[in-house]
């Protein structure tokens, strides 16, 4: 692939743009040509698809990062608490005799407010305690319990072997307390690295995707399998790719307002596709 990639950059010529030329204009005839072996005037979909990516992803990556100013988190259960401590100050400062008090008491306990309190296990487990507004997972078993990784590793090596965590659920367990033993609990912080590593995943998990939607494809019209091979499925999601870059790539230097990016990008891909009815 680093060769292909290579080669590209340094050795454009006619079938590039021959190539770029039909997958723009013309939806499903260069799956179409290649399918019936017409391909030497064109660039190998590989090549392109290699080349297209690399450029898009190196457009979209300094476009879009997910920084601290553009994620807010919400704690509706401390906000609830906030205002439930609120009402209670002011409800105290007018309170005149111990039975006023008691009154306010009572009735914030039928509004559901409940004074906080520490809870201790008896088994000498320590809980973890989160920076206000923190970010606690629970992916099947109890993270709170544990403030390191350590201290999850000692206690589960404590357990009979029939009663540890298990594949994913020791992977998302161990991995939701390793960030918070990083980020010490802050959510902000939590959430802006999970979305830019899964930002950063996207070029994998398309890579991933071509095989499996060719095999979709394959499934979905098993009634044409002696027209249609599997190969062909995959130049044409190959195009469909290609052809979905460029017009990001197109859209990002016309405007910036990604907002709309999404919305656009469907449409034009929808667009695409019936015109690859032909093909298909």
């Amino acid at each position: 692939m680093f060769t292909h990639f290579f080669y590209d950059i340094t050795h454009f010529d006619g079938s590039f743009f021959v190539t770029l030329k039909d997958l723009l204009f013309k939806p499903g005839f260069l799956s179409k040509e290649y399918m019936l072996g017409r391909r030497k005037k064109y660039l190998h979909p590989v090549r392109m698809y290699v080349f297209t990516s690399a450029v898009f992803f190196l457009v979209f990556f300094s476009l879009f990062h997910v920084s601290e100013d553009e994620v807010l988190i919400k704690d509706q259960k401390a906000k609830v608490e906030k205002g439930f401590d609120t009402i209670k100050e002011e409800a105290f400062k007018n309170a005149k005799t111990k039975k006023d008090s008691a009154d306010i008491i009572t009735g914030l306990g039928l509004l559901g407010y409940k004074e906080a309190e520490e809870h201790k296990r008896p088994d000498s487990l320590i809980r973890s305690k989160s920076k206000k507004g923190g970010f606690n997972f629970n992916f099947g078993g109890n993270v709170s319990n544990y403030k390191t990784l350590k201290e999850y590793d000692s206690v589960q090596n404590a357990l009979p072997k029939n009663k540890r965590d298990a594949g994913l659920s020791k992977i998302f367990t161990r991995r939701t307390i390793g960030l918070n033993e990083k980020y010490d609990g802050d959510q902000q912080k939590i959430a802006i690295e999970i979305i830019n590593k899964f930002i950063h995943s996207i070029p994998y998990l398309l890579f991933v995707s071509l095989p499996l939607y060719a095999l979709y494809l394959k499934l979905l019209y098993i009634r044409h399998r002696k027209q249609y091979y599997f190969a062909d499925h995959g130049v044409f999601l190959i195009h469909l790719y290609v052809f979905t870059f460029l017009f990001l790539l197109f859209y990002f230097g016309l405007d910036g307002n990604r907002n709309c990016a999404n919305c656009l990008n469907i449409n034009r891909t929808f667009l695409y596709i019936k015109g690859n009815e032909k093909f298909l």
